[in-house]
């Protein structure tokens, strides 16, 4: 089974625009990368995607080659398949871990989310986010709401499909949200579908 990512982090940001990458995120990358080994750069992919998207999506070199093969199921011509390959193909870039475990995140980057000395780095299962950290406060607002919605003493745990389900089915109103701000809403039990796509 593959790594995963784990955790969130703090890092800053210095004027060329090189951040640390947390050293755990680092291992997955590596580990992630069929070209790696050591004495050389790790690389990754990162996603800014559209103007609505506020964050980074973070892949290893196999977690995005996983996506692209996916993509490459769909009906060619189609407008899902020409939006999709616009997202991860021409609104993302590849960069290399430096030896001493920053990247460089280019302006146009830093001006999408309106980096300024630090960046917040988040784990989302086979990739990583990277957030304004003040940006980032209103989604973890998102999940106080929802612990909270399902009442005293629920445990998140319990909201984990069986061993062996099927995948969930998203439900359209997080399809609409999602187009809207890229995020299902607190409550839908199709978080973990939309963020593992």
């Amino acid at each position: 089974m593959a790594r995963k990512f784990r955790g969130s982090d703090t890092q800053t940001i210095d004027a060329k625009g090189r951040v640390s990458i947390p050293a755990s995120f680092r291992r997955v990358i590596e580990a992630g990368d069929p070209d790696w080994k050591d004495g050389l750069r790790a690389s990754l992919v990162i996603v800014f995607g559209p103007k609505s998207q506020n964050f980074l999506k973070c892949y290893t070199v196999k977690g995005i080659e996983a996506i692209e093969n996916r993509i490459e199921t769909m009906k060619l011509g189609s407008r899902d398949r020409l939006s999709l390959e616009k997202i991860f193909h021409t609104q993302s870039l590849e960069v290399q871990v430096l030896e001493d475990g920053r990247i460089v995140l280019p302006a146009k980057l830093r001006e999408k989310l309106d980096l300024k000395d630090k960046a917040l780095f988040v784990a989302a299962s086979d990739k990583f986010l990277l957030w304004n950290p003040d940006a980032y406060a209103d989604e973890d607002d998102t999940v106080e709401e929802w612990i909270a919605s399902k009442g005293p003493g629920f445990d998140p745990e319990s909201a984990l499909p069986e061993p062996g389900a099927a995948p969930a089915e998203i439900d359209p109103a997080c399809a609409e949200a999602r187009q809207a701000r890229f995020r299902c809403r607190p409550a839908c039990s199709a978080d973990r579908v939309f963020w593992s796509s």
